[in-house]
């Protein structure tokens, strides 16, 4: 019993003589961590700018292989896009008279499958791209014709009439212009035009378009034909320099689709 009090009378003293030590040393480690808390923590490395060495410039010879390659393939391609127009024009004789031959049966479903996939088939090679809401991006492209796949809306801002300046909503002018009915998708022709010395407003078709003075660029808008072509893709598509809208750009509303192609 003796010794056992005594070993606990040791312990307690032993322990007592170190708490300073822990205390501190805890003190010690917290304060450790408030300096890597600091705002901006503790100073980093400089970082090491990575020079990549430039690509190795193509000889005049490879060069010359490489411009033969592409004359040859596109000659190629357009030879090939050739052959495929005259096969499709071959398949569309085909298919109309057999849709004639339908309709005088009176087989209307069947004519009318047809008729759906002539409409399709006379487009196809457009290769139509998607709405941008309006033409402002297209203004300096005066004279070049485009294609795209729209759906009309009586909604949206239009000044102008048959020819509409290019902040115009495409939506809207296709249903001014009568190419497509509101609610109706198909596809358009958009050919950008040198503009009139002033846009006339007027109501057609359930749009009313604004009269506007001067602007710099206007475009047409209208069905398109099965010998029409599509225009190459565009490389240089930036913004319109001719300045800013008369109103904000407009964000076309899509409404009920009626008809997936011409709408005719």
């Amino acid at each position: 019993m003796v010794l056992r009090c005594v070993g606990l009378v040791l312990a307690i003293a032993w322990l007592n003589g170190h708490d300073t030590d822990v205390f501190g040393q805890e003190e010690l480690l917290i304060r450790e961590i408030d300096l890597h808390e600091l705002p901006g923590g503790l100073p980093q490395p400089a970082e090491v700018e990575v020079k990549l060495p430039p690509e190795p410039e193509l000889s005049a010879a490879t060069l010359e292989i490489l411009d033969a390659y592409n004359v040859q393939a596109k000659e190629v391609r357009r030879k090939a896009e050739d052959d495929i127009r005259k096969r499709r024009e071959i398949l569309i004789q085909k298919l109309q008279s057999l849709q004639d031959d339908y309709t005088r049966a009176a087989k209307l479903d069947e004519a009318v499958a047809i008729r759906d996939r002539l409409r399709l088939l006379r487009v196809a090679h457009l290769k139509p791209r998607q709405s941008p809401g309006n033409l402002v991006t297209y203004g300096t492209k005066t004279g070049r014709s485009f294609f795209f796949d729209v759906v009309g809306s009586a909604r949206g801002s239009v000044w102008g009439t048959d020819l509409y300046t290019t902040d115009s909503s495409l939506a809207a002018a296709a249903v001014h212009a009568g190419v497509l009915k509101s609610g109706q998708r198909g596809i358009v022709k958009v050919t950008i035009m040198a503009p009139p010395e002033e846009f006339l407003g007027s109501v057609r078709n359930g749009v009313a378009s604004m009269k506007y003075g001067a602007y710099p660029a206007s475009y047409s808008v209208e069905r398109p034909l099965p010998t029409d072509e599509a225009d190459t893709v565009l490389s240089d598509e930036s913004p319109d320099p001719v300045g800013q809208p008369p109103q904000a750009p407009f964000a076309p509303v899509l409404e009920a689709i009626d008809d997936p192609f011409l709408g005719r």
